[in-house]
């Protein structure tokens, strides 16, 4: 009867490659809802929308903001 070796370290290189990555997605939503807040233009409905995007839909909802929002770098170029 041949017994495989379990290896005690593989659990704990699950647990802490899991919490990197939910670190991670916490990070990105965050920073998503943060800029959200201080986004001039999002307001009312349209903030509610992307607050329940951002929650709902962990790494493609931040995804999503971080690709469309408001770029503020070029409304500053126009100003200028």
């Amino acid at each position: 009867m041949i017994i495989a070796a379990a290896n005690p370290l593989l659990p704990a290189g699950y647990d802490v490659i899991w919490t990197i990555a939910i670190v991670l997605v916490a990070s990105l939503a965050v920073v998503a809802m943060a800029q959200l807040v201080r986004a001039k233009d999002v307001r009312g409905t349209e903030a509610a929308i992307w607050v329940l995007v951002i929650l709902a839909l962990p790494v493609v909802g931040p995804a999503a903001w971080f690709a469309v929002r408001p770029d503020r770098r070029a409304e500053r170029a126009l100003r200028a």
